[in-house]
């Protein structure tokens, strides 16, 4: 993840990372998290497992 974050920082351009995270995978959010990344927002129903809902949540990462 460090390697991905330099690399964007690196890249001339970037300024924000964006990603989308299931909510309810604790696990990942913590690694994003632990990165400096930040909860900016919840997408209800973004995609379907096994016929039940799942949402995710929206992250971002400042560059500057």
């Amino acid at each position: 993840m460090q390697e991905l974050i330099d690399f964007a920082k690196n890249s001339g351009g970037a300024k924000i990372i964006s990603l989308e995270v299931r909510s309810d995978n604790r696990r990942a959010v913590a690694l994003y998290e632990k990165f400096g990344f930040e909860t900016i927002g919840r997408f209800p129903g973004f995609m379907k497992i096994n016929g039940e809902d799942v949402s995710c949540d929206i992250m971002r990462l400042h560059l500057d």
